[in-house]
């Protein structure tokens, strides 16, 4: 079996808990059946990682419980299991057209034959432990979107394991230069992928289209942070880029339009990287005109008249 991704192993562990729901399931069972923990030799890393997928599927809204077992000393006392309202609509939510073209969508994308072979393996695992319902149809939503980028995944794993990563980073009209980091967090914001790396105790942001190389793990492990210190670098990155608004005029029903996710013709979206979000708007050539900020249009105007010129 293939190393599985992230989002693979998160996929694998709800699918263990899904067919589990009626019984519990351990953490050793999970750590022994989800080959995503398993490729970790440290003890420390797979519980990490474990508690950073627990967290990550509450973030999803997919609630666990913990049964017999609060209070033991006994670690296989303690079993997990999805809340009866795990997968639940939100109380008030009402699916309009759009939602239900959306779900049609993700019942093509998704059938049993489909799941992977880690999926598969760990199901059997979990049956062995006799914990599973061979006859459990798992009705579970397959994550078929992953991160283009091929250091979304090496970062990840840098960040699972709490180890320094080195790769060669080209800011705009700048050389390519190396960095070594203790990559700490990745997020998507403002339509871009983006790293949050101490660099000798200072914490800053990298965009994972700025890394022009490999992502190499090191044998050196992570700097130490405090949440307080992650905290406060997410609301300065945030606080950025709520300060970078572009008011843009969008062609209705355009790509541009759904893109964007407009309900009128003129509005206001949010980016990270100037020049970055120059390319995604020249992209959509006359679907999209910019309003506000005049150097933002004059820029994407001075672009468009030099590839006139260069293919004139």
């Amino acid at each position: 079996m293939g190393k599985q991704t992230p989002a693979e192993r998160l996929f694998t562990l709800t699918c263990c808990l899904v067919s589990a729901q009626s019984y519990g399931v351990s953490k050793r069972q999970l750590l022994e059946s989800v080959s995503g923990y398993a490729e970790n030799k440290s003890q420390d890393a797979q519980d990490r990682m474990f508690e950073r997928d627990k967290d990550l599927l509450r973030s999803m809204g997919i609630r666990l419980e913990v049964v017999d077992g609060e209070g033991s000393d006994d670690p296989e006392a303690t079993r997990y299991r999805l809340s009866k309202q795990a997968f639940a609509w939100p109380t008030g939510f009402h699916l309009n057209p759009t939602h239900l073209q959306l779900l049609e969508l993700a019942a093509k994308a998704w059938s049993h034959r489909s799941m992977s072979q880690e999926a598969r393996a760990a199901l059997t695992r979990m049956r062995a432990f006799g914990v599973a319902d061979g006859a459990q149809s798992l009705q579970v939503v397959s994550p078929k979107l992953f991160a283009k980028d091929p250091n979304f995944g090496p970062l990840t794993d840098a960040i699972d394991q709490g180890l320094q990563v080195r790769f060669e980073y080209q800011k705009p009209g700048e050389r390519p230069f190396s960095k070594q980091l203790s990559p700490v967090r990745l997020r998507f914001r403002a339509g871009q992928w983006i790293l949050l790396a101490a660099d000798a105790g200072s914490l800053k942001n990298y965009l994972l289209r700025r890394i022009v190389s490999r992502v190499v793990l090191l044998d050196a492990a992570a700097e130490p942070l405090t949440q307080d210190e992650i905290a406060s670098a997410e609301k300065s990155l945030d606080d950025f880029i709520l300060s970078q608004v572009a008011k843009l005029e969008v062609r209705e029903q355009s790509e541009a339009w759904y893109h964007f996710g407009a309900s009128e013709t003129t509005i206001q979206v949010s980016y990270m990287d100037r020049e970055l979000f120059i390319e995604e708007l020249i992209e959509y050539g006359s679907d999209v005109r910019v309003i506000e900020p005049s150097e933002l249009a004059d820029s994407i105007q001075a672009q468009l008249r030099q590839v006139l010129q260069n293919h004139a």
